[in-house]
């Protein structure tokens, strides 16, 4: 995408939550390693396929000019790096346990000038710290057991050490072939090398005076006008960006937690949907928060609040249905939705059925319709229906399977969806995944197809490999805009479902994934894992790709 604007970024700003920071032996380059947060909350999960988890960065010290950049999928944490002396390649270690027997993890070895990484060990081993000697021709590293049945002592206590000569990032080690060594040989001061989060935020801010910021995950993107953009994530609940001057304001507050969702109520102010997990007694427990943000004060004051978390839809006329998405089925009472007037009152207390974060995401707005989706039986998550709700009689429709016919033996896993309207008529464009107990996921296992609302025909049907992050329809140049969890950015023509372009999205070199998505006018903007907005211009029937 040709991206006219990227909003967001400073020093340090491709990072997630920066937790390690490793030097070179005479200290002209440095590592900095980050975790992603995880890309779930009660309403939805987005961590499948998710391309990067953890980051890598290598800059030189002195200008903190940005040399590479290594990206991580899987759930291991980073927990240590070491330069190679005279060389460049940098060794990192990962791991965890996997909570019920194993320790896992990998031990790798990435040339960054040439940008190739390999792991060097042939079995997953949770590696907990590694070290070159002086010449770079051992490379000494402690791990832990293979998994809780240590032969002696407390598995959770137990580091191994072993060297490795002359690693090299063209072939691997057979664990078991690891030259078992005396700890004090290696010279690793710590057996697990953690370091101190705190710390390491500490050294950035330092390094540079102040230009550097945690940015959040962007939730979701809306445009204000021509020329100004909201979103929810970024550095705190709520920001306003101007594309010419850059954030305009911001508004935060620890005590609503984290916003997820933007909606553009009926007198076209926005509403932004707060929710929060803490511990009252002993007991985890949500508090959701429903805030109406005044765009000329910049201020936020809450128009409701819950003890349970919900997801939004709004339809034409301004009516909100609020699902609970607290995950249970409470014998007797069911689900706890509701739906809010144009006037932020509760009008109707409803049951719609379980919902469950994996399988029932779906927020349609400015729809005609207010639409959800319903197992069968109502209590299941199995079997899912589109059903649409009308507030007149309060009555339930159910519409059509989710499954279409090509998936009608499959479990399917919604992944959301967007309101469609053009000359085929009105439609819903709605993404799912295939479930599946093997592991990885096959190359068609995400579905994104068209629906007619009249009778449930699919008028097209696309397979992609990861889940679909974001859907959003164009009406300007009729087009419906995907961002994938692989990172990649796609652009389908509405009426005939051909698949105009299919990229991996890059902000200066370095690979994303965009999580929300909002068009205007032939332009869109998409928010991103690292916190940053960007924008693009769409122009006919396609997209200018570069």
């Amino acid at each position: 995408m040709n991206w006219t604007h990227i909003l967001g970024q400073g020093l340090f700003g491709e990072h997630g939550r920066p937790d390690g920071l490793y030097w070179n032996e005479d200290r002209s380059l440095m590592a900095v390693t980050s975790t992603f947060d995880s890309m779930q909350w009660s309403a939805r999960d987005l961590n499948g396929g998710l391309k990067v988890r953890r980051r890598v960065s290598i800059y030189r010290t002195e200008s903190l000019s940005r040399l590479a950049v290594l990206d991580l999928r899987g759930p291991w944490p980073i927990n240590d790096a070491a330069f190679r002396p005279g060389r460049n390649e940098l060794a990192i270690g990962r791991g965890s346990y996997d909570g019920g027997y194993l320790f896992e993890g990998e031990l790798l070895l990435w040339d960054y000038e040439n940008d190739v990484s390999r792991s060097l060990l042939d079995v997953s081993r949770e590696v907990t710290a590694c070290r070159f000697d002086e010449n770079g021709e051992r490379l000494y590293m402690m791990l832990r057991p293979f998994s809780e049945e240590a032969e002696e002592g407390d598995p959770f206590e137990t580091y191994e050490a072993y060297e490795m000569e002359n690693p090299s990032a063209e072939g691997r080690v057979v664990a078991g072939e690891l030259k078992p060594v005396p700890a004090e040989k290696t010279g690793i001061a710590e057996p697990y090398a953690e370091q101190d989060a705190n710390a390491v935020l500490g050294l950035l801010q330092e390094m540079s005076r102040g230009d550097f910021e945690i940015r959040r995950r962007v939730w979701d993107i809306a445009w204000l006008g021509e020329r100004e953009i909201a979103c929810v994530g970024g550095s705190r609940q709520l920001e306003r960006w101007d594309l010419d001057t850059g954030r305009t304001g911001s508004w935060g507050s620890d005590s609503a937690g984290e916003a997820y969702e933007l909606i553009r109520a009926a007198d076209g102010t926005l509403l932004v949907n707060c929710s929060k997990r803490e511990l009252d007694g002993g007991m985890l427990k949500h508090r959701s928060t429903l805030l109406r943000w005044d765009a000329d004060s910049g201020s936020c004051s809450a128009v409701l609040e819950t003890d349970v978390p919900y997801s939004l839809s709004r339809n034409a006329a301004g009516v909100l249905l609020a699902r609970d998405c607290s995950g249970s089925r409470r014998k007797g009472t069911g689900t706890r939705d509701f739906l809010l007037n144009g006037g932020f009152e509760r009008e109707e207390d409803l049951n719609l059925g379980h919902y469950d974060l994996f399988n029932h995401y779906l927020r349609i707005d400015g729809a005609p319709g207010l639409y959800f989706l319903q197992g069968t039986p109502a209590s299941s998550h199995e079997h899912k229906w589109v059903c649409a709700f009308e507030p007149s009689n309060s009555q339930v429709r159910r519409l059509f399977p989710l499954n279409t016919d090509s998936t009608e033996r499959e479990h399917l896993m919604s992944d959301g969806g967007c309101f469609c309207t053009d000359e085929l008529g009105e439609s819903l464009v709605l993404a799912a995944g295939i479930h599946s107990y093997r592991p990885g996921r096959a190359a068609d296992s995400e579905v994104l197809a068209r629906r007619a609302l009249e009778d449930g025909k699919t008028l097209w049907e696309l397979r992609f490999g990861s889940p679909v992050t974001a859907v959003t329809f164009e009406p300007e140049t009729r087009t419906v805009w995907f961002a994938l969890a692989e990172g990649k950015l796609g652009c389908v023509d509405s009426a005939s479902g051909r698949l105009l372009a299919l990229e991996d999205v890059s902000v200066e070199g370095i690979s994303t994934v965009i999580m929300s998505l909002a068009p205007r006018g032939g332009r869109i903007a998409a928010g991103t894992i690292e916190g940053w907005i960007l924008v693009g211009e769409a122009s006919g029937a396609s997209a200018k790709f570069e």
